[in-house]
């Protein structure tokens, strides 16, 4: 009988299962399904385990995959020489590396593949990384490749820019480097699938950046007419912002020249006049007559031959202004036109437009001298220097003191040809420097009435006013540093004639001053003379004197101002020395002689009362001893170099208007009536020049260890040395 385990509780017993219950066809439906369960279990067993060796798989794939990555990672970004920090051709020359790198990575990593199934996972995965990173290196590369090219392109481009613009003086040469230029730009276009418009923008931007550069090469080299020249030339192939730039430094200065030419024209038109009225220095006549008297002297007006050639001469010079082939581009410059050396040989309007500019540059240059001008035309300006053209002769001249004789120093060629157009202009020969008298009002007409025939703006008449009133400035300016110079000469002469100087004839120069000037003179010479006729010399502490060394301590600077050789007869001769000293001693330390004398004058203007008698003219020499005292006394009180304190100058001035006693004299002194006070301004000792006064007291300082010399000692040592100074 089959039995089951039964469980009551916690005991088991074997239990009898009924009979009836136990048929074999029951049986045999319920073991069918149970087998049949087993298998699913089995598969689902099965199927587990699949699916972890699976992730184990993959777990372990990715992790050969990361590996290769960071390897990746470091190899073309963060390792000590990454690919993709390279540049250019290092880029280009790396990539071959790069990928045998991948390849042995790539091989490494398969080989830790354990089984087929790693293997195929691991396959997919580097092909699909190793596949994104070779196309990046292949396109950087290539990127890298195309840099450089297009580096190289733009070095090629400056190139030919730099090329262009040193040699812009020769058009075929200058006009291939534009051309190569041209076609570096059109080939990178190719390259990089430009469009047209883009092309036309580039090339437009590489021709009027080579034009722009010239140009500004030119106005940097200070050749305003070279880039105006080269700017009217170009205009059409510039940029409009080009185009622009250059206007915008172009405009001042045209506008200059413009004035400038005018403000010429206008005083070249007015009559002149020289010093005491000499022969006119300077334009006679208008600007053209001028032109007019260069080309008769040139070519008497022919550009043709005979035989129908270009007029030229045995040196080589061409046509009607015969400018010389070497000079023509600089002359073409001065006018504004491009240098065409067929139309300077052909065609004598060309010509003729070169040599007035020319001429019209050599007359700026030298400030409007049309003699100057002419020579340098003919000599050209030349050199100080080197002793060549009109700056030689200028040189020459001045070195041999006779600066106004400057046309004898030229060649006898162009001292013909000055005689010639002096004949028919008119004007006569300056020196480096003369200076000439205007009719200012004539100019301003002159200027005006052109304006209106030619229709100027009112800044341009406005600017030509300036340029006149600028050169007439300078011709006065001039005039007084000429008639300056003139007068020191003269002064000096009589200077180191004393008091010999009695007549105007001594003075070599006399008749090249003012008339104001030889006032002055004749006045010193009468002054001298009376004072040997009447063998009486200038008395001291005259009002002169005396204003002169209180200015001295209470105006320096105007003191300095002052030329003491013209009062040299009017003073003492210790006078005269003293004056002297205190000049040279505050021209020695200006600012600090300055501060101290002005400390010395603005104590006595505060502190000073009316009963020390120091205002008004009847008080000026008691005011003078009294500066003078103060002076001495803070000399040898206050440290070299130093300005006094208030206190010292307080000091100082109790000192200088105060009292001592001196004996009684006459019947008083012999009775014995004692001293009395006297005011330390009226002892002999303080009526010595304050110059030697001082200089004394220093002595007398130094060598009795600071002790200073009592009024009594001053007295004597003066009435026994005052003849020394006289």
């Amino acid at each position: 009988m089959v039995s089951v385990p039964v469980t009551p509780g916690r005991s088991v017993q074997v239990q009898a299962l009924p009979e009836e219950r136990f048929r074999y066809a029951e049986a045999r439906n319920y073991i069918g399904p149970a087998i049949q369960q087993a298998g699913d279990n089995l598969s689902r067993v099965a199927a587990g385990w699949d699916q972890m060796e699976a992730t184990y798989d993959e777990a372990a794939v990715k992790k050969i995959a990361v590996a290769v990555d960071d390897r990746k990672r470091q190899l073309l970004y963060t390792g000590d020489d990454p690919f993709f920090s390279k540049q250019g051709f290092d880029a280009s020359t790396a990539r071959e590396g790069v990928e045998k790198s991948f390849a042995e990575m790539r091989d490494e990593a398969l080989s830790q593949a354990q089984n087929k199934r790693q293997r195929g996972m691991l396959t997919d995965a580097l092909n699909k990384s190793f596949g994104a990173s070779l196309e990046d290196v292949a396109k950087y590369a290539t990127g890298q490749l195309n840099v450089e090219w297009v580096k190289q392109t733009d070095a090629r481009l400056s190139g030919f820019q730099q090329d262009a613009v040193r040699l812009y003086s020769d058009p075929e040469r200058y006009a291939d480097n534009i051309a190569g230029g041209l076609a570096e730009i059109q080939s990178l276009a190719d390259r990089q699938g430009w469009s047209e418009d883009r092309v036309d923008e580039t090339e437009e931007r590489f021709v009027s950046g080579v034009h722009t550069a010239v140009i500004n090469g030119r106005l940097t080299a200070d050749d305003l007419d070279g880039a105006l020249a080269l700017f009217t030339k170009y205009r059409d192939d510039l940029s409009y912002n080009d185009a622009q730039a250059i206007e915008t430094k172009l405009q001042p200065a045209i506008q200059f020249r413009k004035a400038d030419e005018r403000a010429l024209v206008a005083l070249g038109s007015v009559p002149t006049s020289g010093p005491d009225d000499a022969p006119t220095p300077g334009v006679a006549a208008d600007l053209y007559g001028q032109l007019q008297a260069i080309e008769s002297n040139e070519s008497g007006g022919r550009h043709f031959d005979k035989s129908g050639r270009p007029l030229t001469s045995s040196a080589g010079a061409v046509g009607v202004m015969q400018v010389m082939p070497a000079t023509g581009p600089e002359a073409a410059r001065y006018a504004g036109l491009a240098w065409d050396a067929e139309r300077f040989r052909t065609d004598a309007d060309y010509n003729r437009a070169l040599g007035q500019a020319y001429y019209k540059e050599m007359l700026r240059r030298f400030g409007g001298d049309p003699v100057k001008a002419a020579a340098a035309y003919n000599a050209g300006p030349g050199s100080a220097a080197k002793g060549t053209g009109v700056n030689g002769a200028l040189a020459k001249a001045r070195k041999a003191g006779e600066p106004d004789n400057w046309v004898a120093y030229l060649p006898a060629e162009t001292r013909d040809y000055v005689a010639k157009f002096q004949k028919k202009t008119g004007a006569a020969a300056s020196g480096n420097s003369e200076a000439r008298k205007w009719d200012l009002s004539a100019a301003y007409t002159e200027l005006e009435d052109r304006a209106k025939r030619e229709g100027w703006t009112p800044e341009d008449l406005e600017r030509a006013r300036q340029r006149v009133d600028e050169y007439v400035k300078r011709d006065e300016m001039l005039a007084g540093r000429r008639e300056a110079d003139e007068f020191d000469k003269a002064l000096s002469t009589a200077d180191a004639l004393g008091d010999s100087f009695t007549d105007i004839s001594q003075i070599s120069n006399f008749s090249k001053l003012s008339p104001e000037r030889q006032h002055t003179l004749r006045n010193m010479a009468d002054a001298n003379k009376r004072a040997v006729l009447t063998a009486q010399a200038p008395k001291a502490n005259s009002d002169l004197a005396i204003g002169l060394e209180n200015m001295a301590i209470e105006d320096p600077e105007k003191f300095l101002q002052q030329d003491l050789r013209i009062i040299r007869s009017q003073v003492t001769p210790d006078e005269y020395a003293s004056l002297q000293n205190k000049a040279a001693t505050i021209r020695a330390k200006p600012q600090q002689e300055i501060a101290f004398r002005g400390a010395i004058s603005g104590t006595i203007t505060m502190f000073a009362t009316p009963e020390m008698n120091l205002d008004g003219k009847q008080n000026a020499d008691r005011k003078r001893k009294v500066m003078s005292i103060m002076e001495t006394y803070l000399r040898g009180h206050v440290k070299e170099g130093a300005q006094p304190t208030q206190s010292q100058l307080n000091e100082a001035m109790r000192f200088a208007t105060g009292s001592v006693q001196t004996p009684r004299g006459g019947i008083a002194g012999a009775l014995g009536f004692g001293a009395k006070k006297t005011p330390r301004t009226d002892l002999p000792a303080f009526d010595v020049p304050s110059d030697i006064f001082n200089a004394y007291v220093r002595g007398y300082r130094a060598e009795h260890g600071g002790r200073s010399p009592t009024d009594q000692e001053i007295e004597t040592w003066w009435n026994k040395n005052k003849g020394n100074y006289q």
